[in-house]
């Protein structure tokens, strides 16, 4: 595995300490990268899924609004005709 430039070398051995410790200070950055990208990768997909799931329960909330008020007008057009009929009854007795 290649590990930086070849170009920016510097006149070190290969094998010298200073050689190893920056191929694993470097390894260590690269890792950490990688393990911030699947982190943000996985708070990006969370986020989305939380706002599909947030825009569910409103739409399902909306439909029941919906449904309540149709019920509501059912209602009172039940109540009107019932009065308009109870009307009509008193008027022809």
């Amino acid at each position: 595995m290649l590990i930086g430039r070849p170009e920016s070398r510097e006149n070190v051995a290969p094998d010298s300490p200073t050689q190893l410790r920056r191929c694993s200070i470097k390894l260590r950055m690269r890792r950490l990268a990688e393990e911030q990208r699947a982190t943000f990768a996985k708070q990006r997909s969370r986020a989305t899924t939380g706002r599909a799931h947030q825009s569910e329960s409103e739409a399902e909330r909306q439909t029941e609004l919906t449904q309540s008020a149709i019920a509501i007008e059912i209602a009172r057009t039940a109540v009107r005709l019932r009065f308009a009929e109870a009307e009509q009854l008193a008027r022809s007795r």
